[in-house]
């Protein structure tokens, strides 16, 4: 293999990593979203339980 070949399979390999990783990503956001509701809300970002609730309604 030749130093061309090299570089166009390592070129041709990171491409295919980063469709994988663009995929995979989509189908994280879009498995969030599907499933929202089944997500609880977490103790902090509640408004009710916030401290500084008050300052953020104001």
């Amino acid at each position: 293999m030749n130093d061309r070949q090299s570089v166009e399979t390592y070129t041709r390999w990171l491409l295919d990593l980063w469709v994988i990783c663009i995929v995979t990503s989509i189908l994280h956001y879009v498995d969030n979203i599907l499933f929202l509701a089944q997500y609880s809300e977490p103790t902090w970002f509640s408004l009710a339980t916030n401290p500084y609730s008050a300052n953020i309604a104001t």
